[in-house]
């Protein structure tokens, strides 16, 4: 059985964006960081989406030093239903989120993390969203989506998601397209290269 998001007791990490927290990383590559010093998740959003929430997308698309917290955000409908595409930016492993609640920002924000750390516990990658994702939502920016292969991969998965979603759950669909080869990374499976750059377990 999968396990629910927050079944496990731990607390929820603070999601507003104004607030940050200190995070003693153990990972191979740096971690993103505001100019104070401060950590970062980095969303991008596409144009349309942008425009749903009301945020404004700066120019700026400078590759984050780690790719554990630089994901990609594309919506999209199936059977009536709004859905949330959520995709690494350097792996293309992605999380179908049900999207509900997502009025503004905040609560955008909100979804997208909280829908993370469900789905990378679920499947055994809690150690990401404990070591990345979960201190650096604190700080959190927004960029566009400027990278076409992203898009294109987006795209596809969409598509099929769109069919998945038909029969299966937002968890399994998930798992079926980070079981799915990928041109960009040579015909292996996001699954495959997830996640990147986290060092061995035995050293933290």
């Amino acid at each position: 059985m999968r396990e629910s998001i927050g079944s496990d007791g731990n607390q929820e990490p603070d999601l507003r964006v104004s607030r940050s927290t200190r995070f003693r990383s153990r990972l191979d590559h740096p971690i993103h960081l505001a100019h104070d010093g401060r950590q970062m998740l980095v969303l991008r959003l596409t144009q349309k989406l942008a425009a749903s929430l009301r945020v404004p997308l700066p120019k700026d698309t400078t590759p984050v030093a780690n790719p554990c917290a630089d994901w990609c955000c594309h919506r999209f409908t199936a059977n009536r239903s709004r859905y949330l595409l959520v995709t690494n930016a350097s792996t293309f492993y992605s999380v179908v989120l049900r999207a509900k609640g997502m009025g503004n920002e905040s609560d955008f924000i909100t979804v997208v993390v909280s829908g993370l750390r469900g789905y990378l516990q679920a499947v055994g990658h809690e150690l990401v969203f404990a070591r990345v994702i979960g201190p650096a939502a604190a700080e959190v920016r927004f960029s566009p989506v400027a990278d076409r292969r992203i898009l294109g991969v987006m795209n596809e998965f969409i598509f099929m998601a769109e069919a998945y979603l038909d029969d299966l759950s937002p968890v399994d669909t998930s798992d079926r397209l980070n079981s799915c080869p990928v041109g960009p990374l040579k015909g292996k499976f996001p699954s495959d290269v997830f996640p990147p750059g986290l060092a061995p377990l035995d050293e933290i």
